[in-house]
């Protein structure tokens, strides 16, 4: 019982070597995984003059009946995200990308076949940008701020319905507003941040489960929220972000209180300290699920697992207009399925590595199963 921990250095090349082991082995069922990629396209927009303010739209909902299908095959959900990094740009001078998205699905004894069935409620966040500390060369703090009270209404509303959360993932539609003011401006619209005091409308697809039969289990949901700070590290020909933040110890205080992780989402609330931007602290929202029935009781029911994995991708020489992933972790989640496993979320981190032009993104998988 409990949380195991094991990591990759980024320039391993089989990470299945630093998979958790058990000391005995696990009596539960293997979870099957089906990984459906999609490309979604984004176009950008120009609002007013160029500078000031951009719209993006998206065409994610195009490929949520393709989802939707792989119930009817005894599939359920675990996760809709952007695989971090990817895209291809439609020509130097496009304001069109395609983004590569991956949904992951998984089949085990303790769902039924079509017992539940997709939905998708569209929402969004609008971060706010704060000045704090004194605004000098060597010394700068901003803060950006998140209101999500609304989202946590939504889940509460759908799951007093019987309806269970699958994730939350950033739908790629848009809305910013920021003034070109030189370098400075540059940076801050970098990070998602507007000068003059709103990063804009950011949308947020919630995906969930609904029940096909009309008396199914209730659950409720926590949001926790948890700061994750990031230093900047430098060397020659290489640069990037990373933390030492022990992601373990959250997981295993929840779930040795009988709840079970489903999704972890960074609200874009983040903090900026330094004149060059030498930390970066970024709220991220666990959300965990328990049945009603259960909510009094403490005994746990899940372990856990977190892995890291340090994804890579290789950027294009046209002018970047195209970045591919060098490999994947289906094998990885895949082989976990087979010791019943079950995925509950892919973390991007801060953590990046720049070695020449290949980008090596630093993910955390985090996984539960059943204890027996």
């Amino acid at each position: 019982m409990g949380c195991t921990s094991s990591s990759t250095a980024y320039e391993a090349p089989d990470p299945l070597a630093f998979l958790p082991q058990d000391a005995t082995p696990y009596n539960g069922p293997p979870v099957e995984y089906l990984f459906v990629n999609v490309p979604v396209t984004m176009t950008a927009k120009y609002r007013g003059l160029i500078g000031y303010g951009m719209n993006t739209t998206t065409d994610i909902d195009a490929y949520y009946p393709l989802l939707a299908q792989q119930y009817a095959n005894g599939y359920h959900l675990l996760q809709f995200n952007m695989i971090p990094g990817t895209y291809d740009r439609h020509g130097a001078f496009s304001m069109s990308m395609t983004y590569d998205f991956q949904g992951i699905f998984a089949k085990n004894q303790y769902e039924q076949p079509n017992e539940w069935q997709l939905y998708v409620i569209k929402s969004a966040i609008t971060p706010q940008f704060l000045q704090t500390g004194i605004q000098m060369m060597f010394s700068v703090s901003r803060d950006v701020v998140t209101d999500t009270s609304h989202l946590i209404g939504q889940i509460t509303d759908i799951s007093s319905r019987g309806g269970r959360l699958i994730c939350l993932e950033g739908s790629m539609q848009t809305s910013t507003s920021y003034h070109a003011m030189g370098r400075r401006g540059q940076r801050l619209a970098a990070l998602g941040m507007d000068v003059g005091g709103q990063t804009g409308v950011v949308g947020i697809d919630l995906l969930f489960q609904l029940p096909t039969n009309p008396s199914p289990p209730r659950y409720t949901y926590q949001a926790v929220h948890i700061p994750i700070t990031s230093t900047v590290r430098t060397g020659f020909m290489t640069s990037g972000f990373e933390n030492n933040f022990d992601w373990s110890a959250p997981l295993q205080s929840y779930l040795s209180a009988g709840w079970k992780l489903v999704d972890v989402f960074y609200d874009n609330s983040t903090s900026v300290s330094g004149a060059f931007s030498r930390s970066i602290t970024q709220n991220s929202v666990w959300f965990f699920e328990k049945e009603v029935q259960r909510l009094e009781d403490p005994r746990p029911q899940y372990q856990g697992a977190v892995i890291e994995y340090w994804h890579q991708v290789q950027l294009g020489w046209v002018s970047n207009s195209r970045a591919t992933a060098i490999g994947n972790w289906n094998d990885t989640v895949t082989e976990m399925g087979r010791r019943g496993w079950e995925l509950s979320c892919i973390v991007q981190t801060n953590g990046v590595q720049l070695t020449g032009r290949t980008v090596s993104h630093k993910l955390m998988l985090i996984f539960q199963r059943r204890i027996l």
